[in-house]
């Protein structure tokens, strides 16, 4: 799982963050994308690049997010990196959620257990 942080949430950082996802995979092999119907998704030159670099999307119905698998992973990340959370500013924050993917791309199982003694590493590294 892999993630980037952005400012804003226009098409343009959106466009950005595809091209990002395109370089990490093999320029032929067609990647499948599930979205909701948030405006910059759907913006013409974004779905134009999208078409043109092997990229398809599938939308997911309106008030249905639900559907969209990524979803239990947000479930994930909220119970393990931002709850409890009282972060001061935006970049701690961002550095709890990249902790958060180390530790989930290092480790298969997910668990309080395994998440909290990470963390005790990560403070006595520091």
């Amino acid at each position: 799982m892999h993630g980037q942080f952005f400012r804003r949430k226009t098409w343009v950082e959106f466009l950005a963050f595809l091209q990002w996802i395109r370089r990490r995979y093999p320029g032929r092999q067609v990647l499948h994308i599930v979205l909701d119907n948030y405006g910059p998704h759907l913006k013409t030159e974004v779905r134009e690049w999208a078409a043109a670099h092997h990229i398809r999307f599938y939308f997911t119905p309106t008030q249905a997010s639900w559907l969209n698998r990524i979803e239990c992973h947000f479930a994930a990340l909220k119970r393990f990196a931002l709850e409890p959370s009282d972060f001061r500013a935006h970049a701690e924050q961002q550095q709890a959620i990249d902790d958060y993917l180390s530790w989930r791309n290092g480790y298969g199982m997910l668990s309080m257990t395994n998440w909290k003694s990470f963390k005790r590493r990560q403070r006595k590294a520091a």
